[in-house]
């Protein structure tokens, strides 16, 4: 990732890239894990934030350390800079990303059964292969963008996503490629918004509305559309008694605890984790997941599988 990333930054910026990925890469090395785009985008996001809402002196010697070795001037401006054309390069890849047929078959039959009464869809994937798939099969879900009149355009309104009644709710806690903060005026609030054709859209291009980074994730849960996201999947766990969970690593701490939380509160849920190497987890995951997995044994069921090779029933008789 740090190669693509360089490919389309200018020389200063490249500087900085290998910088921050030093530091990464010598820090993750212990904890065997490869330094990502995540990481990159936390550490310049915290270095951004030195002169905005959070303040932290902790990042003086790494800034100290930056100037040192670096010939290019620093300042606030770069950092901002870097945090958005890491959204962009991100957003630029994931949109290449296509549907495969059956990929998410599983999805569109709980959707069409009709003994669940209700499907709550949450991802942390940035991508639309989801939405493609609901559409293509005909199925109608709620996301929360309602249509603007007169505009071509759809707007975010988390009392619409509240109140809808469709029995789908797709829930993309860490926004999407096709989601944009704009404003519809100069000095109007920022809103979100989604279009099939943004070249119409007044004021655009905006700024890719979508999460990314590392625990910075959690103070972004507190604002905007991901805290009403964030709200919505809180309050949906408890109306739950299955959670099926796959493609996702345990890696989010926000997450995590919500996961712990609704899992401990009723021995009567059951939790179904499908991942060709959930047996590592236990090894893998972080901490709070770790000890959820030895304490609530009983009530998890491991299956490493790849999630597109299971039907429905399948998955479903492994809930039972």
């Amino acid at each position: 990732m740090l190669s693509f990333l360089q490919t389309r930054a200018c020389r200063t910026d490249q500087d900085f890239l290998v910088f921050l990925n030093s530091h990464t890469k010598n820090f993750f090395q212990s904890y065997c894990h490869a330094a990502n785009y995540e990481e990159l985008y936390y550490l310049a996001a915290q270095l951004a934030d030195v002169d905005g809402e959070y303040e932290n002196p902790a990042i003086l010697p790494f800034l100290e350390d930056a100037r040192k070795r670096l010939t290019s001037p620093l300042h606030n401006n770069l950092f901002r800079e870097t945090t958005k054309y890491i959204r962009h390069v991100v957003c630029d890849a994931l949109f290449k990303l296509k549907p495969k047929p059956d990929h998410l078959r599983s999805v569109i039959q709980a959707s069409k059964d009709e003994s669940v009464s209700r499907l709550e869809i949450f991802t942390l994937n940035h991508d639309v292969l989801i939405e493609d798939s609901l559409r293509a099969a005909n199925v109608r879900f709620a996301d929360g963008f309602v249509q603007v009149p007169g505009k071509n355009y759809q707007c975010w309104k988390y009392q619409a996503f509240k109140d809808s009644q469709e029995k789908v709710r797709l829930s993309k806690l860490h926004g999407s490629i096709d989601w944009y903060h704009t404003r519809e005026e100069d000095r109007g609030p920022s809103t979100v918004i989604t279009s099939t054709d943004f070249d119409a859209v007044p004021g655009f291009p905006g700024n890719p509305a979508v999460l990314i980074g590392t625990f910075n994730k959690m103070l972004e849960y507190t604002m905007g559309i991901y805290a009403d996201l964030f709200c919505a999947f809180r309050s949906a766990l408890p109306t739950l008694d299955r959670l099926v969970i796959s493609g996702y690593s345990f890696s989010g701490k926000g997450v995590n605890a919500s996961i712990a939380e609704w899992t401990r509160q009723n021995k009567n849920l059951k939790l179904l984790i499908i991942a060709p190497d959930v047996h590592d987890y236990p090894r893998t995951a972080r901490g709070s997941i770790q000890r959820l997995l030895r304490d609530c044994e009983a009530q998890i069921v491991s299956e490493p599988k790849k999630f597109e090779a299971l039907t429905w029933e399948e998955i479903r008789n492994l809930c039972d």
